[in-house]
């Protein structure tokens, strides 16, 4: 079922508890949210700057699909002496490049043969792109290629990290996937039909943690971004992915067999959840980022009924960096610590 949360403030921040084994959920800031709720009574939290926080308990199943749930804050409970200006997260342009922050966004959706193209890549590509680089990465993109492409690709931006030795690496890749022979790929948008498949017409997400291994090597984290299908399409059960070395995280959006859903937003459903999360808290710790992320959308997907378990493998660098860079936004609250499981 489908709400509306409403708030009588531009810049209001919402929170979901009581969902599943009670995990708190990080909802965009922003004065209306779309959100699907589950079938049970929770508790929904607006916060505002400069005024109290504002709680409903509703019990979803009272709810009409698509009913508002409205937030007013009085000024009567306006604190004393505050400026609301002063606390907002102000919309700023792109950081400056970083040369300790590199990151490959790989997108690809105009496929041929038998697969089926995937129009909702050119978005996914272009809001991870965007939130990369207003976070301060140096950012590289490829759109709709084919292996050679690819592994052209993959080996100048492993000379990059070499050259750079960055603090922070993340690639990101977003298409057609599949686990072949206990392994996991990415389709090349020149792969030939899915009877006819195989791994040598495949890019590797190994490989890809391969890419990432000078920035292990240097001492930094290493993060691999995969929002595309697991679906089995070999004999073989696939598995868990060994655990990456230490300093490497590789984020899988969907757990081993499992299919990566489209969004209700023009994004896929992990992609949209990660942007949110990473544009209003560019200065929280990566693994932290991609938790809520995670949670954020196992959420969803159990309200939709298409359900997505996002799995997280591989442990950062200590101290963990933060995934953005520069100075903390000026906002009131803070992203707070979730315990961090692989799956």
């Amino acid at each position: 079922m489908q709400a509306v949360l409403v708030s009588g403030l531009p810049t209001t921040a919402f929170t979901i508890s009581g969902v599943g084994a009670g995990a708190d959920l990080v909802l965009p800031r922003t004065s209306i949210a779309r959100v699907l709720l589950p079938r049970a009574g929770i508790t929904i939290t607006a916060q505002a700057p400069c005024f109290r926080t504002l709680q409903h308990h509703v019990q979803a199943g009272t709810l009409g699909d698509g009913d508002p749930i409205t937030f007013t804050f009085s000024n009567i409970d306006r604190r004393a002496g505050c400026a609301e200006e002063a606390h907002a997260a102000a919309a700023t342009g792109p950081a400056p490049a970083d040369p300790g922050r590199l990151a490959w966004v790989i997108g690809n959706g105009a496929y041929g043969a038998d697969w089926p193209p995937l129009g909702i890549v050119a978005a996914d590509r272009q809001g991870m792109a965007r939130v990369l680089r207003q976070a301060g990465y140096r950012v590289t993109v490829s759109a709709d290629r084919g292996r050679a492409g690819l592994l052209e690709n993959a080996a100048t931006f492993r000379a990059a990290l070499a050259e750079a030795a960055p603090s922070i690496a993340i690639i990101y890749v977003s298409g057609h996937g599949l686990s072949l022979d206990g392994r996991n790929f990415l389709v090349p948008v020149d792969a030939p039909a899915t009877a006819a498949v195989r791994p040598e017409h495949l890019l590797g997400l190994d490989v890809l943690v391969q890419v990432l291994r000078p920035v292990e090597a240097a001492g930094g984290c290493a993060v691999l971004l995969a929002d595309a299908c697991r679906a089995v399409a070999g004999p073989h059960v696939p598995p868990l992915v060994a655990e990456p070395p230490r300093g490497v995280m590789v984020n899988h959006a969907t757990a081993p067999g499992g299919t990566s859903f489209d969004g209700d937003r023009g994004m896929s459903a992990w992609t949209d959840r990660f942007v949110t999360v990473a544009e209003e808290f560019p200065d929280a710790a990566i693994d932290q980022v991609l938790g809520y992320a995670n949670r954020y959308t196992r959420w969803q997907s159990e309200a939709s009924r298409r359900r997505q378990v996002p799995v997280l493998y591989g442990a950062p660098a200590t101290p963990v960096p933060a995934f953005g860079a520069g100075p903390p936004p000026a906002r009131s609250g803070v992203l707070p610590r979730l315990p961090i499981a692989a799956g």
